[in-house]
């Protein structure tokens, strides 16, 4: 028997009303009340037994803060002052034939380095001799005229007045006496020239003019230090042929040295002029030299690449050398105060840095990442990550690293 379509559509939807009931009723029963689902810990908690935090001795401290200047820590190095630099050079062309002095001597200024002989020394002193010679003969003969014209005169004067001899003679005479005290003047003016020009053209090697009674003419030209300081330099040897376009040697004043500083663009903004440094040696761990800042560039764009600035160190006592490396330490004006903590709290592990908080539940310590800041004698200061009165995991924060990471790697397994 056909039966008709709305008695088919009636019977399709009782089957699936009986196939929905037979599915609740062999559907799987859930938990028991008051029954509760074990929850995983956070993968940056560590849960540790009290018998092992027994073992590892582990101990917190409250954060507090440190009001401090934040000092700037830059690479240095030791360098010359280029104004205390006294390069040497002849001041003619010659032949070295003295050599006074050593690689790394202390020099006193005047002192003479060497001696350099030189022919057109030799010619103007005896330039200056033969001048000298032949005006003395001249002012001899000037002086013998002068007198015998004064007599003269003296003669004249007196047969005018015993009107012996006429006023013309006597004119004359006075005329020729006061001729003749011009001639001797004007033979010792020249005399006083011969002088002048000879010192100042041997002043110019160093030297000053014989006396007219010495028999040695003298060719050499010494080179002597302009100023006090060390031989830093010393490019010559006996017997090398020397001119003035060449330096010979090179004295450098260390009584005072410059600490050139590599600073990044970013904290340039930060330094002054006159702010104090503190230099510590590589080679000599436990001195501090000290200084200030006397140069500081001004740049006009940003970029990566460091720029250098200079301090002033005082070095009386020689102890710094041009090319000593170290450690400089600016202090910066403006202090703030930051979080501290000691150095055994914090770790790292790849970029991070952390520490561990103890949490409400006993055995469980929370990680939390933090931004270190500068470091200290005596620990670190954290820019971000903590605030004043947090508990950390002082000791034993190692251990709680180890089992982080333990945990992270069986997780991965």
């Amino acid at each position: 028997m056909i039966l008709p379509r709305r008695s088919l559509l009636t019977c399709s939807v009782s089957l699936l009303l009986a196939s929905l009931l037979l599915c609740a009723c062999h559907a799987p029963e859930s938990s028991t009340e008051g029954e509760s689902v074990e929850e995983k810990p956070p993968v940056d908690t560590v849960r540790i037994s009290p018998e092992a935090a027994s073992r590892l001795h582990l101990q917190t401290v409250t954060v507090e803060e440190r009001n401090t200047s934040n000092p700037l820590q830059i690479s240095a190095i030791i360098l010359a002052r280029q104004d205390h630099v006294y390069p040497i050079s002849s001041l003619a062309t010659g032949r070295l034939i003295r050599d006074n002095v050593q690689l790394g001597q202390s020099i006193q200024a005047g002192q003479t380095l060497a001696l350099v002989q030189n022919t057109d020394v030799a010619k103007i002193q005896a330039g200056y001799l033969h001048e000298l010679h032949s005006n003395e003969i001249e002012i001899q003969q000037a002086r013998i005229k002068a007198k015998l014209a004064h007599q003269n005169y003296l003669r004249e004067k007196t047969l005018l007045k015993e009107e012996i001899s006429p006023r013309r003679d006597f004119q004359m005479a006075e005329a020729n006496e006061q001729i003749t005290k011009a001639a001797l003047a004007g033979q010792e003016e020249h005399r006083t020239h011969i002088q002048s020009e000879a010192k100042a053209l041997l002043g110019v090697y160093g030297l000053r003019p014989t006396t007219p009674n010495s028999e040695s003419i003298y060719s050499t030209i010494p080179l002597t230090a302009p100023h006090s300081g060390t031989l830093t330099q010393k490019l010559t040897s006996v017997g090398a042929i020397v001119s003035p376009d060449k330096v010979l040697y090179e004295i450098t004043d260390l009584s005072e040295v410059w600490l050139e500083m590599a600073v990044f663009p970013q904290d340039l903004r930060k330094l002054q002029t006159h702010l104090p440094v503190n230099f510590t040696l590589d080679s000599q761990p436990g001195k501090t030299f000290r200084g200030h800042i006397d140069y500081v560039p001004a740049i006009t764009q940003n970029g990566t690449q460091t720029v250098q600035v200079r301090a002033t160190m005082n070095n009386q006592l020689g102890l710094l050398r041009p090319g000593m490396m170290g450690i400089a330490q600016i202090a910066q004006p403006v202090s703030k105060a930051l979080p501290f903590l000691p150095l055994s709290a914090l770790q790292h592990y790849g970029r991070e840095s952390f520490v561990f908080l103890p949490t409400a539940q006993t055995g469980v310590y929370r990680k939390q990442r933090i931004q270190p800041g500068a470091t200290l004698s005596d620990g670190i200061l954290v820019e971000s990550g903590l605030v004043k009165g947090q508990q950390v995991v002082s000791q034993g924060s190692f251990a709680l690293k180890a089992e982080l990471l333990k945990g992270l790697f069986t997780k991965a397994d």
